[in-house]
């Protein structure tokens, strides 16, 4: 339950005296009202003498405080935001209020000034809609226009932005039209299309007589087949079918449950999926009275996989079982924070609160406590771990608003560091960075990025060893579509779907990749790369209804393949057309513990179901597997693995060569090293060799499908997975090739390129795919960690 008391006018009781003006100065919530002592949130509050509120305290002595004109004592022309006051043992900064004045006429603002003294201001026309916003230091601008108002069949709204410097055909101003009926509904959506000349795009909805959407259609070119998919409703206007535009269709069955003796009538809604012409599978989904998902039921076969759920009075989830019988636990106060998390993987973690209900105390299975301050914005300044007996590690360290001439830092994280590496940001007027440097181990690497009027990027540069992505003299281009068509030197152009999908991209190297989607399901069906007329990769995908890959066909039978899965979405079996070693079936527990796969010898072997860890194996053939009591994978028969306080891959040990790896303050890796190689990682598309003192090596992705090594181009070719298959250099020439078995096991031993299976950096040191918040074993198809369900949502401070 919950608990709440609301004091008025200033009343320190039990309001025993009845209020006066009814102002709320006082909201008491309590977050454990029974226990001895009680714990409780208290929230003040102020009011002038004409009932405006001039200030905010939460329960930690925050404060926020607003100034009222004087004229008409209705509008808020000054805020003095929490950082403005020393609280908390944390030092005042005045420049934290921000102002605005107001158009008298309309009653709403016309300019706002932020805390960095970037001016907005506002415009309406005379019946005080907005007309058009402006903005002071970036030229930015949205306009919004009403066309052809009392004309139902083309009174639409229409809102405009600039589009960036150069886009295709001298357009200047990207828009949106949404055309509505006379009662208010939008029917369709107009878009710019492809250059401004050409045809827009559109997409478009249907309602029946009672509202409900009829029909729908993907966005299309103007003069294109629309492609709809169809809905139908039942007296109730619930959701009954959906007919595709390919005449597939999903059925949805609504019917009462015979629930529980305390929820005896629950809602089940039963649904039908067809997964060809002649196969169809179920699923049911079971909802209390109030609307919460109790229990969720799949058919595999005629076998039940039910996962149930349970809520307390309030609605918040508590309870979690699965298909095996394995259950998860969750406790809370009242006011709604989690206390305790009880995972039958992770072990049992708990937290703890500050009187404004920030987490400042997280307690893992390992027993290691991780603490989190924060200053008057509620901002994180300072995350540290310590492991049961051991001294505090510094994960995060924060700094923020630090000044920096023509930059905009006040209100944003402006130095973030650890022990491993020191980040530091600069922003533009849109509150974006602009400056981004990073070091680590004593190198420091920096990128700076220019935008328009727009918000687009139209230069990129990094540096040391300087490379351009785009410059101010040659900027990327833009199509009508506000889409990237072009970088100087790296792409040539780019044509899109009406969907906003690529149809074709064509590279400096000339080499040319070109996709194509089903029309009536828009997924793709085939992606096609060539140089000239050499096809160097054709991969051709076919799909049941659910949109699953059945077969793919490549240029040889060895890149050809066929997939067969059962009706919990679960691969069973995968066959490779040219070469059988390939081939392999995989068998699933009903909790969904994978219990074989042909290309690993031997079987895995779970806990039971109520004991701990029981969908992590115990052993895998011969090879047995130990954990910590985070369900941290330790020990495989082959690797040995360690875990830094926060949860995180630490060392990697495999045939006596150890590889460590370590963390900045955003929680990404910043390097990897072993006794062959050391790299460094300033950011997700950057890698720095540093062997060589003074002649390091810079890697940089500036975009997804380029890569730069100093001043070396390549240009990474993908599948639909955009799994890396092919490196082309300058001239277009194959450098390097892979295809990939299931669950991303790499073909080809030797490939150099770190980004890997779905776009992802795979590192041969350990034979794990590392993919930013945990790593994967492609082998053995697991993620290593489990899922990290106990962290709650108090990590590192992102720009």
């Amino acid at each position: 339950m919950g608990y709440d008391e609301t004091y008025y006018d200033g009343n320190a009781g039990a309001n025993a005296t009845a209020p006066t003006k009814g102002n709320i100065t006082r909201k008491r919530s309590f977050a454990d009202y029974y226990g001895s002592p009680q714990k409780e949130v208290n929230q003040y509050f102020a009011y002038d003498t004409y009932g405006n509120k001039i200030s905010a305290t939460d329960g930690v002595g925050d404060k926020t405080e607003w100034d009222f004109d004087a004229t008409y004592h209705l509008y808020p022309v000054t805020q003095r935001s929490p950082r403005y006051f020393a609280t908390g043992g944390q030092a005042a900064d005045t420049r934290f209020v921000s102002s605005a004045t107001y158009n008298p006429v309309c009653g709403l603002p016309s300019t706002k000034t932020d805390l960095n003294g970037v001016v907005k201001t506002f415009a309406y026309d005379a019946y005080c809609r907005p007309w058009q916003v402006s903005q002071s230091v970036t030229g930015a601008y949205a306009k919004t226009r009403f066309e052809n108002e009392g004309n139902p069949a083309t009174q639409a709204l229409v809102k405009y932005t600039p589009l960036p410097n150069g886009a295709s055909g001298g357009a200047v101003e990207d828009f949106t039209r949404s055309y509505y009926d006379g009662l208010g509904r939008v029917y369709r959506v107009e878009t710019p299309g492809e250059t401004a000349a050409g045809p827009t795009r559109i997409a478009d909805a249907d309602y029946d007589p009672r509202g409900n959407v009829l029909r729908t259609a993907f966005p299309r070119f103007v003069g294109d087949t629309a492609q709809w998919a169809t809905n139908s409703y039942d007296w109730a206007d619930r959701l009954v079918k959906t007919v595709f535009a390919d005449a597939s269709q999903t059925i949805f069955a609504h019917s009462l449950d015979s629930g529980t003796g305390t929820n005896p009538r629950l809602f089940a809604v039963t649904e039908t999926d067809q997964i060809n012409a002649t196969t169809t599978r179920q699923s049911k989904s079971v909802s209390s009275t109030r609307g919460d998902v109790v229990q969720v039921v799949r058919d595999l076969g005629g076998l039940a996989l039910t996962e149930g759920r349970t809520y307390d009075v309030l609605g918040r989830l508590i309870g979690v079982s699965d298909p095996g019988g394995s259950t998860w636990a969750y406790s809370y106060d009242m006011l709604g924070n989690r206390l305790s998390a009880s995972d039958p993987d992770l072990g049992t973690w708990s937290y703890i609160y500050d009187g404004a209900n920030r987490l400042i105390s997280q307690t893992d299975a390992r027993s290691t406590v991780t603490a989190l301050s924060y200053d008057q914005m509620d901002r994180l300044i300072l995350k540290t771990a310590t492991a049961s007996g051991g001294s505090p590690v510094t994960l995060t360290q924060n700094t923020y608003d630090e000044a920096a001439s023509g930059f905009y830092n006040i209100g944003q994280l402006t130095t973030s560091t650890n022990p491993a590496a020191t980040q530091s940001f600069r922003y533009d007027g849109f509150g974006k960075i602009a400056r981004q440097d990073v070091t680590i181990a004593g190198l420091t690497h920096t990128t700076t990025s220019v935008r328009d009027a727009s918000g687009q990027t139209l230069a990129t540069q990094y540096l040391p060893v300087q490379l351009d992505f785009g410059t101010v003299a040659a900027p990327l281009q833009y199509t009508t579509g506000n889409k990237l068509a072009s970088a100087p030197g790296f792409i040539t152009s780019t044509l899109y779907e009406a969907d906003g999908q690529t149809k074709e991209i064509n590279y400096s190297n000339g080499v040319k990749t070109s996709f194509t989607y089903s029309p009536t399901r828009r997924w793709v069906t085939r992606v096609t790369t060539a140089r000239g007329a050499t096809v160097l990769l054709d991969d051709q995908y076919a799909r049941d209804s659910l949109g699953r890959i059945t077969g793919t066909t490549g240029l040889t039978a060895s890149d050809s393949w066929t997939y067969i899965y059962d009706n919990a979405d679960r691969l069973t079996s995968s066959s490779n057309l040219g070469d059988t070693t390939l081939s392999e079936s995989f068998v699933y527990a009903t909790n969904d513990n994978m219990t074989s796969r042909t290309r690993v010898a031997g079987t895995y072997t779970y806990p039971a179901s109520t004991a701990p860890r029981p969908h992590t194996p115990t052993s895998v053939g011969a090879n047995a597997m130990a954990y910590d009591a985070n369900g941290n994978l330790t020990s495989d028969g082959s690797r040995t693995l360690t875990w830094d306080e926060a949860n995180r891959l630490k060392t990697v040990s495999l045939a006596s060569n150890t590889v460590n790896l370590t963390y900045g303050p955003d929680g990404a890796r910043v390097k990897k090293a072993s006794s062959f190689a050391t790299t460094l990682y300033p950011d997700a598309n950057v890698e720095i060799d540093p062997a060589t003192p003074g002649a390091e090596i810079y890697t940089r992705y500036p975009h997804p499908d380029i890569k730069v090594t100093g001043t070396a181009k390549f240009f990474l070719h993908r599948d639909h997975l955009a799994s890396v298959r092919m490196v082309t250099d300058a001239s277009g020439a194959i450098v390097e090739q892979t295809n990939y078995a299931s669950y991303g096991e790499r073909l080809n031993s030797g490939f150099q390129t770190q980004k890997s299976y779905i776009g992802e950096r795979f590192d041969p040191e350990t034979g794990l795919l590392y993919l930013n918040a945990r790593y994967m074993d492609p082998v053995l198809g697991r993620f290593v960690p489990p899922d990290q369900q106990g962290e709650q949502d108090a990590g590192e401070s992102q720009p």
